[in-house]
């Protein structure tokens, strides 16, 4: 049994700015409709940065077998999406190796040095998972956050920038992670 975590819309922009730097916040577009949940890979500009395979479910989905990545009844419970039709699924801690799912985005815009930013994503607790989830967070970085360790992958060893600590265990709707950010200068990639 592993705890899934729902991720619908993502946030994210310059304050005294209100164009949102992540293409494709609430996994809308696709290059196909997915046929089981592991097809992360047909959502359109994401990617996940090892090599755990994260969840698609999008409402286009229309057959009914056990797999199914159907928004709002799918294998792990019903949600429905925070905007729109469609989420992605990442698994927190599960197995005895630790191991757990990333989903991650090139900005449309590199950050600015000294500028501050806002971030902000919902998540929501999938109806089969054990317990509640905590520590969900958002990296941002100037290279890709990638680290391939077999088949099974440890954590990433990337401190969030943007975290939640407190225990979520909310089944029925969408919890708010939101933060600030001071640039750096240069990041352009985002990992949750």
């Amino acid at each position: 049994m592993r705890k899934l975590v729902l991720i619908g819309y993502l946030y994210f922009t310059q304050l005294l700015c209100a164009q949102n730097l992540v293409p494709n916040p609430s996994f809308e577009d696709y290059d196909s409709c997915p046929m089981y949940t592991g097809q992360f890979f047909v959502v359109q500009d994401w990617y996940s940065p090892t090599s755990n395979s994260p969840d698609y479910f999008n409402s286009c989905w229309n057959e009914s077998w056990n797999d199914n990545p159907d928004v709002p009844i799918n294998r792990f419970g019903s949600e429905t999406a925070h905007s729109g039709m469609a989420y992605a699924g990442i698994a927190g801690p599960y197995t005895t190796l630790n191991t757990r799912d990333y989903v991650s985005i090139i900005l449309l815009d590199s950050l600015k040095a000294g500028s501050k930013y806002c971030l902000e994503f919902y998540i929501s607790l999938g109806d089969s998972s054990w317990g509640g989830v905590n520590f969900i967070g958002a990296h941002l970085s100037t290279a890709p956050d990638t680290m391939y360790a077999g088949f099974y992958l440890n954590n990433l060893p990337f401190q969030p920038q943007i975290e939640y600590d407190s225990v979520i265990s909310d089944t029925s709707g969408w919890t708010k992670i939101s933060g600030l950010y001071t640039a750096i200068g240069g990041e352009c990639y985002l990992t949750i």
